[in-house]
């Protein structure tokens, strides 16, 4: 079993009380361990040693390394093995670690120093190394290594935002002291010291900040101020700002860090400015055309034209600030990211693969939490139905414009006897008079007629909302469920009352009837054995099952040869496969066509060997299908699987991932 790094601290410790001179030899044979193992493990007692003010393991020439009285009677009131214990890191929390280690200690690290730290072996360590490499290319720096160990090659300005990508995954145990111990040459106490001068100013000018942004920015600075690493040029237009250059932020930086230079002094003006909730900074960028990028991106991912006034309006204000987030891979805290995920899950993941198709555009890497706010505005539009209102509704929302015109729209469809007012914060409460109750995401004074529900609605917060509802007596043309359950229920057995709610509950859900019995047929599936066809000869190909059962008219494939045409890769997913897919103007039914290549075609780019056209009938009862076929495309083994095989095992397969 292989022995932690403790463990080993406390076998050497025990050799030294029992032996009054230690060699390194004694320690390879006893601990039955590497000489280079054996130097690191003696390196980090000194660690100990040195935390504690105590001298260094001193040596005598010829009879070897010994310890002083002092540090006897130090290493026997310790319990190195009850010691903070090494951490198992996920692997994204050890692709995060290797990175912060790499950018924030005064040392440069050698893989088996990594091997050491995280206790893993050489291939594990490997793995996460070529992992890193692959997200910091996308930000065109490297991981590169020589005789001095690994370093990071590329603009400090990318490296940085690689930073502010990577750190979410270590956020949670960042303040560990376990976290501390394992990464011992990383000046947690500066960072921190750092960190509360930061809140304390916050504190002063009463600003509100995410507390992962504050963390990050903390760490930057260190890297800044004690490491002596530069910053790049910057964007004249931000610098020019008057908003940036007048604000406390920028006061802040230039009076409490004087040793900087301009260029990072103007990087951390701009950066914490942004990081405030409320930032609010008119970027050079033309918004509009990016707005229109992303909503086209979405309309093509999903083969829904979108056409919504409000939401491209509330588009262009969010990317005004959040452009130049993107730009400096600001991070800012989403609180709803797990229940968006949750609830959301299909639109999250269209919106993300919408911003994967862009991120030249958007420059840069987003991260989840953003992409969970760009989710919200979308989910309303999916969702959304006519409505008839009557009753007048003030929404309160402490959080952000995302989550109040996601709480206003749900609302809406909640029963159509809502009408909303406005959606306001708790400052503007006293400007409106004329409503009949109030909403809130946020306790309010008793004088105020409301009730209080979380930003996204669970099924309790519904409940509650149509209950009070009904204390008006305004008729609903419906009858609820209970209504239907309690009519029905003498009819039935008692143990089956639950069951008949639970059918009902899943029909009055459904506003749509879906039809799945022909989406997908054996005769949809080719297994095809390409030459010297094109990608868009083999598009035609695999849509030629669905032309002839009247799925789709030509058109249709046209269309998807011109959306990858005009935006590149975005139908492309890893692992060789190609969702081809286009708006519903020139699809009759819902299906799903599959053509399995014997050689790969290049797309884009990308090499594909794996075609899935889909064809949706309506707005979005295809979009389920279209979120499990992209959790069927993590199959990395589908070629070699059926190749060999015949067409009926291959439409089994695919099938039973549909159902």
């Amino acid at each position: 079993m292989k022995q932690s790094v403790n463990e080993r601290i406390q076998r050497v410790v025990d050799l030294f009380l029992t032996y009054h001179y230690v060699d390194y030899k004694k320690i390879v044979q006893e601990l039955k361990i590497s000489k280079r193992t054996a130097y690191y493990t003696i390196e980090e007692l000194n660690k100990i040693f040195q935390q504690y003010h105590l001298p260094w393991i001193d040596t005598v020439y010829g009879k070897g390394m010994y310890l002083s009285e002092e540090q006897k009677k130090f290493v026997k009131q310790q319990s190195f093995t009850q010691k903070e214990e090494t951490l198992l890191l996920e692997s994204d929390e050890l692709i995060a670690t290797i990175f912060f280690v790499i950018l924030h200690s005064k040392k440069t690290y050698y893989m088996y120093q990594f091997e050491e730290m995280f206790s893993l072996s050489r291939f594990t360590i490997n793995t996460n190394m070529n992992k890193l490499k692959n997200i910091l290319h996308k930000f065109s720096i490297k991981l590169d290594s020589s005789k001095n160990g690994y370093f990071i090659q590329g603009k400090e300005r990318n490296v940085r935002k690689a930073f502010f990508y990577l750190f979410p995954s270590i956020m949670n145990i960042f303040k560990l002291k376990n976290f501390w111990y394992m990464l011992s040459d990383v000046e947690f106490k500066t960072i921190m010291e750092l960190e509360e001068s930061i809140l304390t100013f916050k504190q002063r000018h009463h600003l509100a900040y995410s507390e992962s942004s504050i963390t990050a920015i903390a760490c930057l600075l260190y890297r800044a101020v004690c490491l002596k690493h530069e910053m790049d040029s910057m964007d004249d237009f931000i610098l020019e700002n008057d908003v940036v250059r007048h604000s406390y932020e920028y006061q802040y930086i230039n009076s409490h860090f004087p040793s900087l230079s301009l260029q990072n002094k103007n990087y951390f003006s701009v950066v914490l400015y942004c990081s405030r909730l409320n930032a609010c900074v008119t970027t050079n960028v033309n918004v509009k055309e990016l707005v229109n990028d992303l909503i086209d991106a979405v309309s093509s991912i999903t083969g829904v034209e979108i056409y919504d006034e409000e939401l491209w309006k509330n588009l262009c204000r969010h990317l005004n600030i959040s452009f130049i987030r993107y730009q400096y891979g600001i991070l800012i805290d989403n609180p709803l990211i797990d229940d968006i995920k949750k609830q959301y899950g299909e639109y999250f993941s269209i919106v993300k693969q919408a911003t994967n198709a862009l991120n030249v555009k958007f420059q840069g890497l987003i991260t989840d939490n953003e992409i969970g706010f760009l989710t919200l505005y979308f989910v309303v539009i999916f969702q959304e139905r006519k409505i008839e209102n009557r009753l007048k509704i003030l929404v309160v929302c402490l959080n952000g414009l995302a989550t109040s015109y996601l709480l206003k729209k749900e609302l809406e469809m909640l029963d159509h006897r809502i009408e909303i007012i406005d959606s306001i914060s708790m400052n503007q409460l006293d400007q409106y008079t004329q409503y009949d109750f109030i909403i809130s995401t946020i306790e309010l004074d008793a004088k105020y007629k409301h009730i209080v529900v979380n930003p996204i609605l669970s099924i309790e917060d519904k409940i509650k909302i149509l209950s009070y509802l009904n204390q008006y007596h305004l008729q609903n043309p419906y009858p609820s469920i209970e209504e239907i359950v309690k009519i029905v229920k003498p009819y039935i057995k008692e143990t089956e009352a639950h069951l008949l709610k639970q059918d009902l509950t899943k029909l009055y859900c459904s506003t749509v009837k879906k039809d799945f019995s022909d989406l997908f047929k054996q005769e949809f599936v080719t297994i095809y054995k390409n030459t010297d066809e094109t990608w868009k000869e083999l598009l035609v190909e695999a849509s030629k099952p669905l032309l002839l059962n009247g799925y789709i008219a030509q058109e249709y494939v046209e269309e998807i040869i011109h959306n990858i045409d005009e935006y590149g890769s975005y139908m492309v997913y890893p692992n060789g496969y190609l969702l081809a897919h286009a708006s519903a103007e020139h699809s009759y039914r819902l299906g799903l066509s599959v053509l399995l290549l014997d050689k790969e075609v290049e797309v884009a780019g990308n090499m594909v060997s794996k075609i899935f056209m889909l064809t949706p009938y309506n707005y979005t009862a295809h979009l389920s299908v279209l979120n499990k076929l992209i959790k069927l495309f993590k199959h990395t083994k589908m070629d070699h699987s059926y190749h060999n095989f015949d067409v009926e095992e291959l439409f089994l397969f695919i099938n039973n991932q549909l159902v």
